[in-house]
C-alpha cells in the first residue's frame, strides 16, 4: 500500500477542487434574465434577487412579475425593465447563503461581498462583474434580500425594511414603497413561531424605511459610489420565519410600487 505524503494530498485536493469549480461554474453563473421594452422613452430599471441562496423570496416575487409581463397580464407604459430573479441559482437549489462553485476556490463565496471594494476595482467573481457592467446601463437597481428577524423587534437584523441608497431618486421612492406595502399588512402572518407571534403586535410586522451606507463589496456600496440609484429590499424570511408566499408577495408589491411611482405601469 502506497502512502501519500501530505504535500501530495494537498496537491490532489487542489486538483479536485479546481476541477469541481470549473464543472460547476457554467451552471452556477447561468442566470435567467427577462428583458421588457415598452418601446417608449422612460427609465431602465433592473430587478435582481436572491444573491444569497437561503433568501429565496425575491426570486419568487420577481419571477411572478416577469410572468405577469410575459403573459400580458401587465404591460409597461414606458421605459425598460430587466429582471434577473435569482443571482445565485446553485445556492438557492441547495439552500445555502454562499456561491457553491466559489467554495471550491475558498474565496469570494458571498456574492454580496464580491462587488468592487474601491472605485478603481472590479468585482471578484463572474456574477458580480456581470451585474456591475449592467448597472451602468440602468437608471435604478432594486435588490431583493431577506433578513433573519424583524428590525422593529430586533434592530440587529435588517429584516422588514427598505433601504434607500444615497441617490435622490432612491430616497424619493422608498417612503411610498413602504407605505404601499404596509397598507397590506393588517394581520399577523401564519407560520411564524407561536411564542414569537404571541409577543408581537401587527405593527411589528410592518416595514420601515432606512437610509444608510454599506460596506465595500456590496451592491449597495457599489451603486452609491457610482451614483447609481439603488433600493435594497429586506423581507424577514431566513429559516422560514414567515411563509414564503408572504415574503415573495412583499417583494412583488414593493417592486410594483416603485414602477408605478415612475409612471411605468
Amino acid at each position: 500500500m502506497v502512502k501519500m505524503s501530505s504535500d501530495n494530498t494537498i496537491l490532489v485536493l487542489i486538483i479536485i477542487f479546481t476541477i469541481m469549480y470549473w464543472l460547476l461554474k457554467p451552471i452556477c453563473t447561468k442566470l435567467t434574465t427577462y428583458k421588457f421594452d415598452s418601446g417608449r422613452p422612460g427609465p431602465h430599471i433592473l430587478l435582481v434577487g436572491t444573491s444569497h441562496g437561503n433568501e429565496p423570496a425575491a426570486s419568487v416575487g420577481f419571477q411572478k412579475l416577469a410572468d405577469m409581463l410575459s403573459s400580458g397580464d401587465l404591460s409597461l407604459a414606458k421605459g425598460k425593465l430587466t429582471i434577473i430573479p435569482c443571482l445565485n441559482p446553485c445556492g438557492k437549489k441547495i439552500h445555502i447563503r454562499w456561491l457553491p462553485h466559489q467554495l471550491f476556490l475558498l474565496h469570494s463565496i458571498d456574492l454580496n461581498r464580491n462587488y468592487a471594494k474601491s472605485l478603481d476595482d472590479e468585482g471578484s467573481c463572474t456574477i458580480s462583474r456581470k451585474i456591475e457592467r449592467l448597472s451602468h446601463d440602468v437608471d435604478l437597481i432594486i435588490d431583493g434580500h431577506e433578513g433573519y428577524d424583524f428590525v422593529k423587534t430586533n434592530p440587529k437584523s435588517m429584516g422588514s425594511a427598505v433601504y434607500a441608497g444615497k441617490h435622490p431618486l432612491s430616497q424619493s421612492l422608498v417612503p411610498n414603497m413602504v407605505s404601499d406595502l404596509n397598507k397590506t399588512i393588517t394581520s399577523k402572518p401564519k407560520g411564524v413561531n407561536k411564542k414569537r407571534l404571541d409577543k408581537m403586535k401587527v405593527e411589528d410586522f410592518q416595514f420601515i424605511s432606512h437610509t444608510e451606507t454599506d460596506l465595500p463589496g456590496t451592491l449597495r456600496w457599489y451603486s452609491d459610489n457610482h451614483d447609481i440609484p439603488y433600493v435594497l429590499i429586506e423581507t424577514t424570511g431566513q429559516n422560514d420565519i414567515q411563509p414564503l408566499d408572504v415574503r415573495s408577495n412583499q417583494h412583488l408589491i414593493l417592486a410594483l410600487s416603485a414602477l408605478r411611482q415612475l409612471g411605468m405601469l
